[in-house]
């Protein structure tokens, strides 16, 4: 019955929590039979270009390597290969949300409050924001107000299983699946697609929280941005602090 839902959302994240970069936390909202369609789609575009999959961590060593190599010196091959990408993902997908943490705000803060005793680390506050914050356009769309959403998320992150508690209290129908179909060893063309996203974004929220900016803005990032007006959201230290003020049955202050 899981796939008789209206909407579908797949999940996938950068960074990790025990990292001091952005965790970034990307959902990709589609209508089941555009899922579909974008499935075709990708699989073209991949055959198009002679590549398996997409890997924004492997696509950006130069020169080339593995599956990549297949496109030898022509670096320009990678920007027609993302902007291809970027148009697939314009077609079919009807919605993008990202929600960044910074794991060293996190860790700031609980030194002060006791944010572990109920998160267990920064994944599972910013999985669940990124959750709540799709949920609440949903709720605002008169297209889907009233219409189920399955949430799947890629499995493996440090952190997963607490967020699967909280959301799963929370009534959030959120399924875990790993990257790769475990029957085939394929990749799973929607967190591919987010993998994207979450790359493109970390590296801009970075670009955009320091003091001076080192680098314009990506080429592959400008792809995106022509075709879609990311639904961007942070939980900074500053609203990290309230939530303990507000709640502090759930999250004490520690004793110094």
């Amino acid at each position: 019955m899981a796939w008789l839902s209206s909407l579908t959302g797949y999940f996938d994240t950068g960074g990790t929590q025990e990292e001091s970069r952005p965790l970034v936390v990307v959902g990709l909202l589609s209508p089941v039979n555009k899922w579909r369609r974008f499935d075709r789609a990708w699989d073209a575009i991949m055959g198009q270009f002679g590549v398996p999959y997409l890997h924004m961590k492997q696509i950006n060593c130069f020169p080339y390597r593995a599956p990549y190599d297949v496109w030898g010196d022509n670096e320009n091959r990678r920007g027609e290969f993302l902007a291809a990408v970027a148009e697939t993902m314009a077609t079919h997908i009807h919605r993008m949300f990202t929600m960044y943490v910074d794991p060293s705000d996190y860790r700031a803060i609980n030194e002060q409050y006791n944010l572990d005793g109920f998160w267990q680390g920064a994944y599972p506050i910013t999985a669940l924001a990124c959750l709540v914050r799709v949920d609440g356009w949903k709720k605002r769309q008169p297209k889907y107000s009233m219409h189920s959403v399955r949430y799947v998320f890629e499995d493996g992150d440090a952190g997963a299983e607490r967020f699967y508690a909280l959301s799963r209290a929370m009534g959030f129908p959120v399924i875990p699946q790993p990257k790769k179909d475990p029957d085939t060893g394929e990749w799973f063309a929607p967190f591919q697609a987010a993998d994207f996203v979450a790359w493109e974004t970390a590296r801009e929220w970075v670009e955009m929280t320091a003091e001076e900016r080192k680098h314009p803005r990506r080429k592959s990032l400008n792809k995106l941005l022509k075709h879609f007006r990311l639904e961007t959201s942070s939980f900074s230290l500053n609203a990290m602090r309230d939530l303990c003020d507000e709640l502090p049955h759930l999250f004490p202050k520690r004793v110094s």
